[in-house]
């Protein structure tokens, strides 16, 4: 498992000429946003993105950018999605994706915030030009707190929002 990931760490991975798969299991999310370029990954046909802690999601793909990506896995917490990096997928320049697989770590977040970032993943998949499949999980969802007052009393006082 690597710590983190940067941009420049897309360079040389999107550079390798006949990467087909990648998986990046990583302790942190990114602390900037990922841009995926025209010369990057050109023969990649799967992809995984899955954090454990911090950071938002930012992924911008852009114009002729993976063009064989056929499925791509991401996992992300929502509570994490007004971080610095905040929230911010957009992937309508995926010509080739057929299915797009989010899961939600619902761990204290508020629902609020879980179902914005599901109707986020929604819209963009609404709006890509294949229509991929969708399939949206949540993971930890009874550990999500009522609201933002509650998740900071449970954090002041050490304790799990259950």
């Amino acid at each position: 498992m690597r710590r983190s990931i940067k941009q420049k760490n897309l360079w040389v991975l999107g550079g390798l000429p006949s990467l087909l798969k990648l998986e990046l299991h990583l302790l942190y999310g990114p602390d900037e946003r990922l841009i995926i370029s025209s010369q990057l990954f050109q023969c990649l046909k799967k992809f995984k993105l899955k954090y454990e802690l911090g950071g938002g999601l930012s992924m911008v793909c852009e114009k002729e950018a993976m063009p064989k990506l056929q499925m791509l896995r991401l996992r992300f917490k929502a509570m994490e999605t007004k971080s610095n990096t905040g929230f911010e997928l957009r992937l309508e320049h995926l010509s080739s994706l057929r299915h797009l697989s989010v899961t939600v770590d619902c761990d204290d977040a508020t629902r609020r915030r879980v179902e914005a970032a599901e109707a986020t993943i929604r819209n963009t998949v609404r709006i890509h030009p294949r229509c991929p499949t969708l399939e949206i999980k949540r993971k930890w969802e009874s550990d999500m707190v009522k609201d933002e007052r509650m998740r900071m009393r449970m954090r002041w006082r050490g304790g799990s929002a259950l």
